[in-house]
């Protein structure tokens, strides 16, 4: 592989991880796939040549890789939040929390007869 062609590759390696990296931050998952599947492509072609690789570029690819890998940490994280609190609100619909007066919790379901709501 030529000068120019490994650092055309570097060039577009570096472009899919940023690339990659606003996808995350800007949640458009949906693009995902696909670029996964380019990586794996130019990896794939990075490791089947290693003659004209800058040193420097294995620090820079090393770095954004490791900040991508943090945004999808951080990113199944807010996910797995978001889910776990939208299970507490569905799990609240059709019912109503109070406190008696010695402060015990009660909860009654707002389909049951027993509740009448008065304006």
């Amino acid at each position: 592989m030529s000068l120019n062609s490994a650092k055309d590759l570097e060039a577009q390696i570096s472009e899919v991880l940023e690339t990659e990296c606003q996808v995350l931050l800007t949640a458009d998952f949906e693009k995902l796939p696909s670029l996964t599947v380019r990586k794996e492509e130019l990896i794939a072609k990075l490791e089947a040549e290693s003659e004209h690789r800058e040193p420097s570029f294995a620090a820079q690819l090393h770095a954004k890789a490791n900040r991508n890998a943090r945004l999808y940490e951080a990113t199944l994280n807010g996910l797995q939040i978001a889910i776990e609190r939208l299970a507490d609100v569905q799990s609240s619909f059709g019912k109503m929390t109070t406190y008696d007066d010695q402060g015990a919790l009660n909860t009654t379901s707002l389909d049951s007869p027993s509740v009448s709501i008065k304006a």
